[in-house]
């Protein structure tokens, strides 16, 4: 089930529970890894989240800077992969 906001809540996600910043910013197409944002443990989490909230499955070859990289990205591979296994 996608969540009502998913940019939104990717955002809170990794300011409150990854960068225990509530107070950052965190544009969409931010550079998470690249920028040092989030680094392998942190990504981890991430994917854990983001299958909780889409109620998905992520494959380990799938987490990925293409998938991963971005809020943005996040989002497209959620919605995409929930599509997916919904058909």
């Amino acid at each position: 089930m996608r969540p009502e906001n998913p940019t939104a809540a990717i955002r809170d996600f990794i300011a409150n529970d990854l960068l225990y910043d509530p107070s950052i910013e965190i544009g969409v197409d931010d550079q998470l890894l690249l920028d040092g944002l989030v680094d392998s443990l942190s990504i981890a989490r991430l994917v854990i989240f983001v299958e909780d909230s889409w109620q998905i499955h992520i494959p380990p070859g799938d987490v990925s800077i293409e998938n991963f990289g971005t809020i943005e990205a996040i989002v497209g591979y959620a919605d995409g992969r929930a599509s997916q296994q919904q058909g």
